[in-house]
C-alpha cells in the first residue's frame, strides 16, 4: 500500500495544476506521468537504503523528473511555465503538510515511525493529508470548467 501512495501523489500532482490551467490531458498522458514519476519517487526514496546521501536528495530528483516529464508530455507548455507549475505544486504540498499533516501528527501524538508502519496512517497522512491542497486544486479546476459563464 505504501507504494500506491506515490502513484496517487504523482497523479494528483499532474491533474491538479492541469485542471486549474484548463489544459485537457489524455488518459495516456496521465498514465505515463503517474507511472514514471511514481516509480521515480519509489526508487529515489529507496536510495537511502543502498547509498549514503543527504536527506532531501529524493525531492530534488522528484522535482527534476517532474519538470522533464511534464515538458515532454505536454509539449505546448514552455519550460518556464512547466517549472512554475511544478514549483507551485511542491509549494502547495509543503503548505498543506505544514497546515494539515504536521498539526494532526502532533495533536494525535503520531510519530513518523508510527505513521510509516501503519497502512491506514500512510493513506490518511501521506495520501490524503499531504495532497489535500492538490485535490482541492483539481476539484476547483473541474468546478470552474463545468460552471464557466461569461460575466459581463
Amino acid at each position: 500500500m505504501d507504494y500506491l501512495i506515490h502513484f496517487f501523489s504523482a497523479w494528483i500532482s499532474f491533474i491538479g495544476p492541469m485542471s486549474v490551467l484548463n489544459i485537457k490531458t489524455t488518459y495516456k498522458q496521465q498514465f505515463l506521468y503517474t507511472f514514471i514519476l511514481g516509480s521515480v519517487a519509489i526508487i529515489s526514496r529507496s536510495l537511502y537504503q543502498w547509498i549514503q546521501m543527504p536527506f532531501g536528495v529524493h525531492t530534488i530528483i522528484y522535482i527534476v523528473t517532474a519538470v522533464f516529464l511534464m515538458k515532454k508530455i505536454i509539449k505546448s507548455l514552455s519550460l518556464v511555465k512547466t517549472i512554475l507549475i511544478v514549483w507551485v505544486s511542491i509549494l502547495i504540498i509543503i503548505i498543506t503538510e505544514i497546515i494539515v499533516t504536521f498539526p494532526l501528527q502532533v495533536y494525535f501524538g503520531i510519530s513518523l515511525t508510527n505513521a510509516e508502519s501503519n497502512p491506514v496512517l500512510v493513506f490518511l497522512l501521506g495520501g490524503i493529508g499531504s495532497n489535500i491542497g492538490l485535490i482541492f486544486m483539481w476539484l476547483i479546476g473541474k468546478y470552474v470548467r463545468k460552471n464557466k459563464k461569461v460575466i459581463s
